[in-house]
């Protein structure tokens, strides 16, 4: 915005007196000396206000103005000075002419802010706005002479709220970027918004390696412009050949001096992709049609030395010039891409990492089902021959204690402390003398439900804990560690000591940057000394910090500095450990484990974070449906699709309570998966492992403090003809049991408690759900039976009205004959006769109006006449005729009415009041 009172006062009475010296009498004005006082007045107002001020006189609307309405005409000036409003604004002059002649006539001002006008002020059609108000300036006579216009440039104020708008829709969208050419159709689609500043943007990538010969492809991956399935992307023909796939080492371009070129526009016959990468920065170029674009250039990094540059070409405004406030404004544009391309190659990579993950996972599984496959057939070729042995053998035999200790190792594997006891004695059965070998321990035990197992082979108890831990796929790798110390013994030393785990060795910290690019997986622990060359262990720590893959690598220092500052640094620096040689062997070796099981334990608060993430989403995902009103059963199918990718499960089905004579509990939904395809990282398997020790004294617990709930960990499912461990939710509604929602898994699997009660949360949103869709159904089914009520009370009336319709037409003929014997000279028998013939016509055509107003009525088109008339004289018409038909009839007609109680003149529809009377009194 101009400052409009810069050194207003040091020319201020230059200015004013170029006005008062300006030849007025060339102009329809004529001198200034003849104008009216009041016009003078205003004239001496304008010339010494601070504020940017215009009057301009009629008829011909002469404009005069102050200093600081200067910087708004900007080249019209001096020029605009005493000429008329259509010669300075000949392109907006409609428009002017109008306001000024609205405020002529009506002699009151206007106020406008932030109008929009297109002007050329300045060599080229400009876009502006401005804020101003037109007030009459009044002649001595009363009639308005002229307009005293304040005015206020606003151009920069609607500029930047409408570029902050962009900004702020760029910002909160950074979220749904979902990969690198996701994000930049984001940007694109914000772009497209604001037209006005950005007419057009087009989006192009290019991949490459710094400072090499490769061949540069620029690829197009998003625009503003439409799309055709035949022509393709319909680019304008002022635009440079915009092909999809760009060769860049085919473009030459002159170089740039950046230090001469600020807002320098260049003229290409194509987009110069290959100097923008060489150049950086950005480049101006202007188009074919005399246009302006801008190229700008950002980068991210996309690993091991590869990059990505996008190249985004935005258009510039034809009707404002690029200033540095334009310029600003795109480079913002740029840095939002960035942060845009940074967070969606995050995304990626992450989707990369749990995919690999996932492959990892499958393929453990694979291979440790095949070693179990190839273990058990050599087994079972073993421990056959092994009883054969042993029974055929003499106890006496030297070989005999051995193998008896081989039979005997099961006792031993399951027993951490205690006694393990061997009894042999002899004992009677049915009369008959036996020996019983006897072993008891105070081990693990072994449940009453699989004593009858207890000889079959290979049999195993899960959940059960003993020294081998054949079934703890995390307990049963090693942990691998990486061994970083530059002196060759010490090196063989440790390696030697920590044999019980998968040791990796390297000479210095580059070494062991190359051993970790080198190896499958990341190691669980890094144990490096701190005087090394090359790279000493302070520096492989911060490369190992820097890294978000090996940040999270648990590392332990190993150093001869005992110093407690020396240990302060280490750990400062992000150690997670600091131990001085030399270092006891057992010391060492515990703390490698304690550091590794912390690692570990804040993998688990992780990923359980994460579950509950998920669970909170899936909570979220019902509640939604619940408000949007979705079809039921697809819903519920939706719901334990969802489920089981929280709790994995090989079947998932809700089933009503429904106990007819046909049916017994109904199935509603029902998803059939594969617990074990579902992969289950090392980590979560770990976890639930190690809650399983945990459930037999906290599950009685909670069921108990939880109603609505069982579970039945070897359970025989009729449906699919094999045992299975269930557990079932109820789904309340109105206070009793609508149904369940029930899992399956394959028969012993536990269930933990936070599964439990996600399945109570994810079964109480089913209550509402349904609960809701009953609503709704009920609803619906209300809303059919009132249209069909509607209808049938539509149809009634209409019958009645064509019944009373076909009614009127013979009583009408009846009447007429009737009425043409009142003049013909009859006898008293003939005369009673037509009487009461005439009578009783009436009585039916009564009733035929009755009952065509009765339709009326109810099809609402009967209209109430509100008009004032004799209440009592219509009381005593009516008294009067059904007085006569009780007499005829010989009944007592007895009226029971104060008439000094009532008032004579009321207002309302006499004839509607006469026929309630006449209904109730034939009634009655």
């Amino acid at each position: 915005m101009p400052a409009y009172n810069d050194n207003i006062e040091d020319d201020e009475p230059d200015f004013v007196n170029t006005v008062y010296n300006y030849d007025w009498s060339s102009t329809s004005l004529g001198p200034m000396e003849l104008w009216d006082a009041s016009l003078k007045n205003a004239v001496n107002l304008c010339l010494h206000s601070a504020f940017p001020t215009l009057i301009s006189i009629a008829p011909n609307w002469i404009v005069l103005y102050n200093k600081a309405w200067r910087p708004i005409l900007k080249q019209k000036h001096p020029y605009a000075l005493g000429k008329s409003a259509k010669q300075i604004w000949s392109d907006i002059h409609e428009i002017i002419f109008s306001l000024y002649e609205s405020v002529r006539t009506t002699g009151k001002g206007l106020i406008k802010n932030d109008l929009f006008f297109e002007l050329q002020r300045d060599g080229y059609i400009e876009e502006t706005y401005f804020s101003y108000t037109y007030s009459p300036i009044f002649k001595s006579d009363g009639s308005v002479c002229a307009v005293f216009v304040l005015g206020q440039e606003t151009t920069h104020k609607v500029l930047n709220t409408r570029r902050l708008k962009t900004l702020d829709q760029l910002s909160r969208r950074i979220s749904e970027a979902e990969s690198l050419e996701n994000a930049c159709h984001i940007i694109t689609k914000v772009l497209s918004d604001n037209n006005a500043d950005i007419p057009y943007a087009i989006t192009f990538f290019v991949e490459h390696i710094p400072n090499t010969v490769e061949s540069l492809i620029a690829r197009l991956i998003a625009t503003t412009f439409d799309y055709d399935n035949e022509k393709g992307w319909l680019f304008p023909n002022f635009l440079p050949e915009t092909p999809e796939i760009i060769d860049l080492a085919k473009d030459a371009y002159p170089e740039l001096n950046r230090e001469t070129e600020t807002y320098l526009f260049l003229e290409y016959d194509s987009w110069p992709l290959h100097l923008l990468l060489k150049e950086g920065g950005d480049i101006k170029v202007v188009l074919k049609d005399g246009s302006q674009a801008v190229l700008l250039l950002t980068k991210i990094s996309l690993g091991e030395g590869h990059f990505l540059s996008a190249i985004i070409i935005c258009g510039i405004n034809r009707r404002r010039k690029l200033d540095e406030k334009y310029m600003e404004f795109l480079k913002l544009i740029v840095n939002h891409m960035n942060s845009y391309l940074l967070y969606a190659r995050s995304i990626e990579e992450e989707r990369m990492r749990c995919k690999t993950l996932t492959d990892l996972n499958h393929q453990k599984i694979m291979f440790f089902q095949g070693i179990s496959h190839e273990l058990k057939t050599p087994l079972t070729l073993m421990l056959s021959p092994l009883d054969d042995i042993i029974n055929a053998c003499p106890q006496e035999t030297p070989i005999m204690p051995h193998l008896q200790i081989i039979r005997r190792s099961n006792a031993l594997k399951h027993t951490w402390n205690g006694n393990i006891i061997i009894r042999l004695y002899p004992d009677y059965k049915d009369k008959k003398k036996m020996i019983v070998l006897e072993v008891s321990d105070t081990g693990v035990g072994i449940p009453e439900a699989a004593l009858p197992n207890i000889f079959q082979r290979f049999y195993r108890i899960k959940s059960q804990h003993s020294r081998s831990h054949e079934d703890d796929f995390i307990n049963m790798r090693k942990y691998q560690i990486v061994l970083v110390d530059d002196n060759n013994d010490i090196r063989d030393y440790l390696a030697n000591l920590l044999k019980e785990f998968d040791v990796h060795c390297a000479c210095d910290g580059q070494d062991a940057i190359r051993l970790l690019k080198k190896l499958n997986r990341l190691p669980d622990l890094i144990l490096s000394d701190i005087m090394m060359p090359n790279m000493n262990g302070y520096e492989l720590l911060n490369a190992l910090r820097s890294n978000a893959k090996t940040r999270m690598i648990p590392v332990i220092l190993l150093s001869a500095k005992a110093a407690e500052d020396s240990m302060i640094e280490g750990l400062d620096r992000g150690a997670d450990d600091y131990l001085i040689k030399p270092v006891s062997s057992r010391q060492l070796i515990t703390r490698i484990r304690a550091n590794i099981e912390l690692s570990l334990l804040r993998r688990k608060i992780s990923f359980q974070q994460s579950k509950e993430e998920e669970a909170k989403q899936l909570i979220f995902s019902i509640s939604n449906k619940i408000l949007f009103g979705l079809d039921l059963k697809e819903s519920l199918f939706d719901i334990i699709q969802e489920i089981n990718t929280i709790l994995p499960s090989e079947r998932i089905f809700i089933i009503t309570n429904d106990q007819s004579e046909f049916i017994n509990n109904k199935i509603v939904t029902l998803y059939e998966g594969s617990e074990s395809g579902t992969p289950m990282t090392n980590l979560s398997k770990e976890i639930i492992d190690k809650s399983k020790s945990q459930i037999s004294t906290t599950l009685q617990e909670f069921l108990n403090n939880n109603s609505g709930i069982s579970i039945c960990f070897d359970k025989y499912c009729y449906d699919i003809c094999k045992n299975v461990s269930e557990l079932s939710v109820e789904i309340r509604l109105n206070n009793s049991c609508w149904g369940w929602i029930k899992l399956h898994r394959s028969p012993h699997s536990i269930w933990l408690n936070s599964e439990i009660e996600l399945l109570q949360q994810i079964s109480n949103q089913i209550s509402l759900f349904i609960t809701y869709s009953n609503v709704l159904k009920e609803n619906a089914e209300n809303e059919i039976k009132m249209k069909a009520v509607e209808f049938a009370n539509k149809t009634k009336s209409q019958i009645l009205a064509n019944t009373s319709h076909e009614l009127r037409t013979p009583l009408g003929a009846i009447i007429g004959i009737l009425s043409s014997f009142e003049k013909t000279i009859l006898t008293a028998d003939q005369r009673d006769m037509i009487d009461v013939t005439i009578n009783a016509s009436d009585i039916v055509l009564s009733i035929v109006n009755d009952i065509l107003d009765i339709a009326k009525l109810k099809a609402r088109k009967v209209t109430l006449i509100n008009r004032t008339f004799d209440l009592l004289e219509l009381f005593d018409d009516t008294i009067e005729e059904f007085g006569k038909r009780a007499g005829i009839k010989k009944i007592e007609f007895i009226v029971n009415c104060e008439i000094d109680m009532l008032p004579r003149y009321v207002k309302g529809d006499p004839d509607r009041l006469r026929q309630a009377l006449s209904l109730l009194l034939s009634n009655a």
